[in-house]
């Protein structure tokens, strides 16, 4: 079965079992909760206005409950702007490492390492006492 004719099958599905709530519901009855989900599935992959549309479903009802069931866009803002590591993993830190760091401007930074962690400890602190 072709995209296409997968999505006009469960479009159709949909259609019907929401016509024959709307025939049998009780004045003011919300619509149930599966009906909603399968709106919401295939307005993911779909669009929202598109399948709003063609079941005749409240727009922006369906619009939150398709992005309800999306994982959250991290934002700049939620990123951790600093990240700590343990002083007893740094200390045991491997004989030989090299750490590569690039910030949002696209500016790199690379340190290698021949030893133990004490050099990239004291290059931080000197690194942070000229920040300030």
């Amino acid at each position: 079965m072709r995209r296409t004719d997968s999505l006009t099958h469960k479009l159709t599905q949909l259609e019907q079992s929401l016509q024959t709530w709307r025939k049998n519901r009780h004045h003011r009855e919300p619509v149930p909760e599966s009906l909603w989900q399968g709106a919401a599935g295939l307005a993911r992959t779909e669009g929202v206005s598109r399948i709003a549309r063609s079941l005749h479903l409240n727009f922006y009802e369906l619009k939150k409950r398709a992005q309800a069931g999306q994982p959250s866009r991290t934002t700049v803002a939620d990123r951790p702007a600093f990240v700590e590591l343990p002083w007893a993993a740094a200390q045991e830190m491997a004989a030989a490492c090299t750490i590569e760091l690039e910030n949002r401007a696209g500016s790199k930074m690379r340190v290698q390492l021949a030893g133990r962690a004490g050099e990239l400890i004291a290059l931080a602190e000197v690194f942070w006492r000229q920040g300030g």
